[in-house]
Order: structure tokens, then sequence, then C-alpha cells
């Protein structure tokens, strides 16, 4: 399993940036490497997305599985066959919004083996969500 957590304060309420950041629909604005974002036709609540990371196009299969009003949402999805969940939580600390993602990857089989790179490229990944989050919400 591959634990990876990361935070960023954001200079805005906690009402402003959870509506935001737990809009779907904005996602690709903010997290790095987007290609594609699309409601999944076969599976009624899902998404598809479509992200470059490292230079190959991974597609994964997730949807929000909990969303606690300005408290939390969680993912749940797939991603090159390994299962993951990814919650984001939100903390007003004097006027501004403290914003934590924790996530896990199932590692399975052979890629156990890689487990320690793929902690570093999920780390830097979360980090650019994060700091793009940051950026699209203290831009306007």
């Amino acid at each position: 399993m591959v634990h990876v957590g990361d935070e960023v304060v954001i200079a805005k309420p906690l009402a402003d940036v959870f509506t935001y950041a737990a809009d779907i629909n904005h996602y690709a604005d903010w997290a790095t490497g987007v290609t594609e974002l699309r409601p999944d036709a076969a599976d009624l609540g899902a998404f598809i997305m479509r992200r470059d990371v490292g230079g190959r196009q991974i597609a994964t299969r997730f949807r929000v599985v909990e969303l606690v009003l300005n408290r939390h949402f969680t993912l749940r999805g797939v991603s090159a066959g390994s299962p993951w969940t990814s919650t984001v939580t939100f903390e007003s600390v004097d006027g501004v919004t403290r914003v934590r993602e924790a996530l896990e990857l199932e590692v399975r089989g052979a890629a156990r083996l890689i487990s320690p790179l793929l902690r570093r490229v999920i780390s830097k990944t979360n980090r650019a969500d994060l700091d793009g989050l940051k950026h699209r919400l203290d831009m306007g």
C-alpha cells in the first residue's frame, strides 16, 4: 500500500474553497496533467479521467463516495489496475482554509517492487495539484 499526504493553505473562506474544489467540473482546471474528464456513460455516478503522468496517459475510473459539506470529500477509483482512495479535508484556520489530501493506492503484483517510485511520483503530482488549487483560487 502506498500512502501519500500533503496540505496547502488558501487565503479564502472555507465555504468558497470547498464549493470550488468539491465540484468535479472544476477538477481539470487545477489538477496536473488532466487531459480528459467526463462522466462514464456505462456507470451512472462514475467518471473517467485521463491524466499525463511522467509522459504516460493513465486512465482512471472513479466516483465520489462521500461528501460532507464544508468538511471533506472522498474519491475512490482504479488506475492502471490499482484501486485507490483519496480524501480531501477542509479546515478553517484564522480566516483561511487548510486543505489536506490523503491518498492510498493498493499496489498489486510485481508493481510492489516499484512502490517507492510510485510514492515519489504520486507525492509530486499531489503537491502540484494542491498548488494548482491554491493558485486557481488565489487568482480569482
